[in-house]
């Protein structure tokens, strides 16, 4: 799939997004639709407001593949450097309203499960 960062996308249902084991170079935020996750042992529904692939950033590839369902318009952004997501607000400015809650709910989500990580080995 070829997937253009900082570009709104719509897909069909049941596109290809993202394939279990490709390398990660984007993430997205679902502007509309939803997106389904299928992994080896389960699937279930991402709906429009969140991100995908966020779990998979440090992995460094994709551990699911994600298929479009029907409505579906995504916002991929760069996830190929700790500094990717900082140049892509600069380069793409018509988008910060769009994407400051969602990536601050992200934020405060990868905090908790740092804390809660942290909290289980101390």
């Amino acid at each position: 799939m070829n997937i253009i960062a900082g570009k709104v996308s719509s897909f069909p249902t049941r596109t290809l997004l993202y394939e279990k084991g490709e390398r990660i170079d984007t993430i997205s935020y679902i502007k509309s639709g939803s997106v389904t996750v299928q992994d080896d042992t389960s699937s279930y529904v991402v709906s429009a407001g969140n991100f995908i692939g966020i779990s998979d950033i440090y992995m460094e590839f994709y551990r699911a593949d994600y298929y479009a369902e029907a409505g579906c318009e995504i916002i991929p952004i760069l996830a190929d450097s700790p500094n990717s997501f900082t140049q892509f607000l600069g380069s793409n400015p018509a988008i910060h309203e769009t994407l400051v809650v969602p990536m601050c709910t992200v934020i405060v989500n990868l905090h908790d499960m740092y804390h809660s990580l942290y909290s289980d080995i101390s």
